[in-house]
């Protein structure tokens, strides 16, 4: 059984990089991808290279109703407050 993820932020530097992870992964399955900049756009016309299973998949306008079904890594500025560590000074 593989872990649905999904990757909010995918056309930055991060999300990228969570992407190459995820796709070589065996035990992941990149199911959701979000980013507002390049939302509309293939994952192959964005990231030449990329695995062919994942090449035609879309990139999504970020669809809060989407986060509860999935493990995700997502920049600070979009995390709900409760998932965010508090720094001890």
């Amino acid at each position: 059984m593989s872990i649905r993820i999904g990757i909010v932020g995918i056309s930055g530097f991060g999300g990228g990089e969570a992407m190459r992870l995820v796709a070589n992964h065996p035990s992941f399955e990149l199911i959701y991808a979000a980013g507002e900049g390049s939302a509309g756009s293939r994952l192959g016309d964005r990231f030449p290279g990329i695995l062919a299973k994942l090449a035609e998949m879309v990139i999504e306008k970020l669809d809060p109703a989407m986060l509860p079904k999935l493990d995700l890594r997502c920049p600070r500025a979009v995390q709900p407050r409760r998932w965010r560590v508090s720094r001890r000074t």
